[in-house]
């Protein structure tokens, strides 16, 4: 029993592998002004992640699959759109 236990925690881990790189580079991609602007808090989702991938990769997989369909991931990315943009029109004032 122990063993089943044992081998479906690593099963977990090594299986939600891909969605934590997924999420990551998803992540990363958001400047950080648009977290600040929009409210949000980036490490709510991290510390989420962290635990639910030692607590086995299946809640980590879970929680990759709500932040793949939340507001809060359309709000952030909206306002990372602005925010890119208002660095392309300042840039091209510069010139």
């Amino acid at each position: 029993m122990m063993v089943d236990l044992a081998m479906l925690w690593v099963a977990g881990m090594v299986v939600a592998v891909p969605a934590l790189l997924w999420w990551s580079h998803d992540v990363a991609r958001i400047p950080g002004p648009a977290w600040y602007w929009t409210g949000h808090h980036r490490r709510s989702w991290q510390w989420g992640l962290l635990f639910g991938w030692i607590a086995g990769g299946w809640p980590a997989i879970v929680i990759v699959i709500v932040w793949s369909q939340s507001a809060v991931r359309r709000d952030v990315r909206d306002e990372a759109h602005e925010v890119r943009a208002a660095r392309h029109r300042t840039s091209g004032q510069r010139r």
